[in-house]
């Protein structure tokens, strides 16, 4: 003899279902909400300054030449929505890092670690 579901039951679970769902989509919009659409900046290329620009920022920054530093890493990252370029550099035991807006120019963060 086959036991049926009561359909109190179903409807509590379809419900359950939903709310769930509702609430996993709601936290993925939040946590989306300042990540790029599709991988491509935000700003438009002509807008942007360069690697090398942005190396020359936070070498001014630090008032060191190219000359005198060793770059360990340069790359474009978001930071809190905003395209930055991501730049470490050292000169003997100090270490230099940066974030450079990719728009703009302007250092959002500068850490200097002398070891």
């Amino acid at each position: 003899m086959k036991k049926r579901v009561p359909l109190w039951i179903v409807i509590i679970l379809a419900f359950t279902c939903l709310a769930v769902g509702a609430v996993a989509m709601r936290i993925a919009d939040n946590s989306m909400q300042n990540a790029p659409m599709g991988g491509t900046p935000s700003v438009n290329d002509a807008n942007q300054i360069s690697e090398q620009e942005a190396k020359n920022i936070a070498l001014k920054k630090a008032g060191l030449t190219e000359q005198d530093v060793i770059f360990d890493r340069t790359e474009k990252d978001y930071e809190n929505g905003i395209l930055v370029y991501e730049i470490e550099f050292r000169k003997g035991k100090t270490e230099y890092k940066a974030e450079i807006s990719v728009s703009d120019g302007k250092i959002i963060s500068w850490e200097v670690d002398n070891d």
